[in-house]
């Protein structure tokens, strides 16, 4: 019986390690591209700075990486030897506005992206 207990602790230990490991390591690997989307958008709201655009409450617009680059705001959409597409939302609330950036990777891409025209 004491061994069939110390086989399931191990057991449990082990499956807790192997799925941290797991865990820690997918999270590592998308840090970079967690970083493009909060690139994508501090250029995004300057870009709504530079070209004075106000939007009215519950009123969206969408700032494709074209625009930015157009603008000077962004030179590349690049993780490693990766190349990116993307673009940000951004929705007017009562308060302030919120930004959502998406981005296309052949690595990765951001959960909700569509491809824009």
């Amino acid at each position: 019986m004491r061994k069939m207990v110390i086989c399931w602790i191990i057991l449990v230990v082990g499956l807790v390690g192997v799925l941290t490991y797991i865990g820690l390591t997918y999270e590592d690997s998308i840090s970079e591209y967690k970083s493009l989307e909060a690139d994508l958008i501090e250029s995004a709201d300057a870009y709504m700075t530079i070209n004075n655009i106000n939007l009215s409450i519950d009123e969206s617009l969408i700032i494709t990486d074209e625009k930015m680059r157009e603008s000077d705001l962004i030179k590349d959409l690049n993780v490693a030897s990766d190349e990116c597409t993307g673009y940000v939302k951004v929705k007017k609330n009562i308060n302030k506005s919120d930004y959502k950036a998406y981005i296309s990777c052949k690595d990765y891409q951001t959960e909700g992206y569509t491809k824009q025209k």
